[in-house]
């Protein structure tokens, strides 16, 4: 298992923007749907203007499907227009790996 973590440093006050390009692109509706994709997140960060959005997946081949999905950076504009910093849009998450987890639904 592993968690994917994609960092937004976005323009002041752009959280709730960025949420809503996640919702009206249905972003998170498509990579769930990706075999492997157990859960997602979007987060704030506690460092100001930044969002992160973590991802968990079965294996680093499961991310890799959601990384080559036809329809990954549809909303690319819209994202880019809310950063602040220089982003891009084609570098994946980090992948860090799960060493040990527990959940309702079970653990590593």
């Amino acid at each position: 298992m592993i968690m994917t973590r994609l960092t937004f440093d976005l323009q002041d006050n752009s959280e709730k923007q960025l949420v809503n390009v996640f919702k009206t692109h249905g972003i998170f509706d498509l990579a769930i749907d990706v075999p492997g994709c157990q859960s997602l997140y979007m987060v704030q960060s506690e460092v100001p203007n930044r969002v992160e959005v973590i991802g968990i997946w079965e294996s680093p081949d499961s991310y890799r499907g959601w990384l080559e999905h036809p329809k990954r950076g549809v909303a690319t504009d819209d994202i880019a227009s809310l950063i602040a910093k220089n982003w891009d849009a084609e570098k994946p998450g980090a992948q860090l790996e799960v060493l040990l987890a527990k959940s309702r639904g079970g653990g590593v």
